[in-house]
């Protein structure tokens, strides 16, 4: 049985329902689970099966839903792994992570900041990138920039 079998198994096993699919090769495969099943997910993965770094906390929109990636590592065993989530496109929330990986701190604050995701049980979640005024999520499709933004014209 390969790692990527056990790790399935094992997600089978001790999180029933919440893998939707495995996705990807066995150089970079992927896992697409159920939102409220990610955190306890991604501790399993964590804990029994050495992926200790998370590489990169990503979202993109896809209109009717906002997809969260969890790029993870595994550096004894030289794996990539990813795990991904849809949420829905009003209101998306999902459990913060950084429990597991503190890194995960600031990939969600930038993820609320451009998308609006709440990283709910977040220790300190607010903007990073843009003012703390600015209306709105510039990644997202149904975006709309104001014309101006304290006096000031802003030409798109």
């Amino acid at each position: 049985m390969s790692r990527l079998e056990r790790i399935v198994a094992a997600v089978r096993e001790g999180h029933p329902g919440a893998l939707l699919a495995v996705e990807g090769d066995s150089r970079l495969p992927a896992l697409a689970v159920r939102p409220e099943k990610v955190a306890p997910l991604l501790w399993l993965l964590r804990k029994d099966f050495e992926f200790e770094s998370l590489m990169c906390e990503t979202a993109s929109d896809r209109k009717e839903s906002i997809v969260i990636v969890y790029h993870l590592f595994s550096t004894p065993h030289r794996e990539k792994l990813s795990v991904r989530t849809d949420l829905p496109g009003e209101n998306p929330a999902i459990e913060t992570v950084e429990r597991i990986w503190k890194a995960a701190t600031w990939y969600e604050r930038e993820i609320f900041d451009l998308f609006g995701v709440v990283f709910r049980g977040h220790s300190d979640l607010f903007r990073i990138l843009l003012p703390p005024d600015w209306e709105g999520h510039p990644l997202r499709k149904d975006y709309e920039p104001a014309p101006e933004y304290h006096g000031m014209n802003i030409e798109w």
